[in-house]
């Protein structure tokens, strides 16, 4: 058989496109370090040893901020990658991304909720068990964007000190820096859990799937915001298939939209939606994304879905709704913390489903649901700061968390020395109690509500079974070989796969 010329160019750029990525992991500096005994992280540096360097001990700072007030009981090994993003998209204006390699729906009662997945990173503090082969590699992956530091002044004049600021105890930093720390310590926390997995999945261009519809589905009926979709992939015909909708993240699961018309607020769990929209599915060739949207849009959930689009377009319609502290968590004890953690607004408003350059992930992981995944800005000048969309300039994280702290009380927990003597600390950490408050609400142990990851006593959610459950994840298939949204496939070849349709595609318009 003889190939289209346009589909051969097609599929030698896509193999072009593969040995580039293959080349660039062969050409980094690669060191493997640990910050204690339970975090280790793997540093994928692209740059001199010195600078290298560095990276590396901005990095270890930033991991060790973490288990100050995160209690890690399994070890974790996080991925970071320090390189130039141009190799991929030349995304000069972004800073990096970071998210969970993998993640799970826990098979067990005690101590998780099974209508809910959780990021492995969690997952492995919950689970039973110490060890499994279920496990990806890597807890969390971070890719930081070179290309930011290289440049930052267009005056020939002026000395380039770059973007990025690294603490070596001597050099101040410029008003135009961001301390890497900062950063780190940012995208480590989206990798930790702090995601959400509502999104316009068929919208952003960011996403494969807009790719394979565009100009064949009216844009209006693409403006829905849902969980992410089950999708496979029929190796045998190529074409992508949706059958119906995942589970969301343990972050959801506390979500509430705040729906402000006619000067009044209706108030819906985002659980319920996903439950609603979890029971729309379907298969064969209903399946085909093109069919898949078309049935979907005429079904009562895209309705509610265009509704979760126009009010997430609107500011401060979403808010993380934190559930009664514990009694012996420190959120029940201090009158501060108590009264003003009931609640944290997410970011929502007209940008949202826009290009975010500053924060964005790779391609291949497809993770549109990063802007939500983040404090409103009226935190930007408050100790929680960190999980907010921009970052301080010209400030340490030292500096910030000095400034915004003697604006609070103060707030002293118990700490637990190695040989069981009891201590008052102060909690003064860049990590701001309401970021904390969400990850022991997402099911970590924090020095603020140690839990020592024990059930609480309190009867878990039983499993909610979707009259789709068994369509949607075994895509009601007779025979023929699939790959799928929940099978073992690296992410780089989920996107590759797809631009090899693409290039099918192309040659049939």
């Amino acid at each position: 058989m003889i190939l289209p010329s346009s589909i051969l160019f097609c599929l030698i750029w896509v193999v072009f496109v593969s040995r580039q990525v293959l080349a660039r992991q062969l050409m980094n500096h690669t060191k493997q370090h640990a910050t204690n005994s339970t975090v280790h992280y793997e540093l994928v540096c692209q740059s001199d040893p010195i600078f290298c360097d560095k990276v590396d001990k901005a990095v270890a700072a930033a991991i060790d901020e973490l288990t100050k007030v995160v209690n890690i009981k399994t070890s974790l090994l996080i991925l970071v990658k320090y390189h130039s993003f141009c190799r991929k998209t030349c995304a000069n204006d972004t800073y990096g991304w970071g998210s969970p390699t993998s993640q799970f729906t826990l098979p067990f009662e005690d101590g998780a909720d099974l209508n809910y997945v959780y990021p492995q990173a969690l997952a492995k503090q919950l689970a039973p068990y110490n060890s499994t082969s279920v496990w990806a590699q890597y807890d969390v992956e971070i890719e930081i964007n070179s290309d930011l530091y290289t440049n930052i002044s267009d005056d020939p004049d002026e000395i380039n000190v770059g973007k990025y600021w690294f603490d070596d105890h001597t050099t101040e930093i410029a008003p135009e820096q961001i301390d890497f720390r900062y950063i780190v310590l940012h995208e480590l926390l989206h990798g930790m859990g702090f995601l959400s997995a509502w999104a316009a999945y068929f919208w952003t261009k960011a996403s494969p799937f807009r790719k394979l519809v565009d100009g064949v589905i009216d844009p209006l009926e693409l403006q829905l915001v849902t969980p992410g979709p089950y999708w496979f992939i029929n190796q045998d015909t190529g074409p992508a298939y949706v059958t119906g909708f995942q589970h969301t993240m343990i972050f959801d699961k506390y979500l509430v939209n705040m729906n402000r018309e006619l000067n009044t607020t209706q108030t819906t769990l985002l659980s319920d939606i996903a439950m609603d929209m979890q029971n729309f599915c379907v298969s064969d060739n209903n399946a085909f994304i093109v069919n898949f949207l078309h049935a979907f849009n005429a079904a009562n959930q895209s309705t509610t879905a265009h509704k979760l689009w126009l009010s997430l377009s609107e500011p401060e319609t979403l808010q993380f709704m934190f559930q009664p502290p514990h009694n012996h968590s420190q959120f029940s004890r201090l009158p501060y913390l108590n009264q003003t953690y009931r609640n944290m607004t997410l970011l929502t408003g007209n940008d949202l489903f826009q290009v975010f350059y500053f924060e964005q992930t790779d391609p291949t992981i497809n993770r549109p649901g990063l802007m939500i995944s983040h404090l409103d800005d009226q935190y930007q000048n408050t100790v929680d700061f960190l999980m907010t969309q921009h970052y301080h300039m010209g400030q340490t994280l030292e500096s910030l968390v000095q400034k915004f702290y003697q604006e609070i009380p103060v707030l002293q927990y118990n700490q637990s020395l190695p040989n069981g003597t009891l201590l008052q600390a102060r909690y003064q950490s860049p990590i701001g109690p309401g970021i904390l408050r969400v990850l022991d609400s997402i099911g970590y142990s924090t020095v603020l509500t140690s839990t020592s990851y024990t059930s609480d006593g309190n009867p878990k959610a039983p499993r909610s079974r979707s009259i789709c459950d068994d369509n949607t994840t075994n895509h009601n298939l007779k025979s023929g070989s699939v790959l799928t949204s929940m099978a073992s496939i690296s992410l780089p070849s989920f996107y590759l796969i797809f631009l090899i349709y693409l290039c099918l595609q192309s040659n049939t318009v």
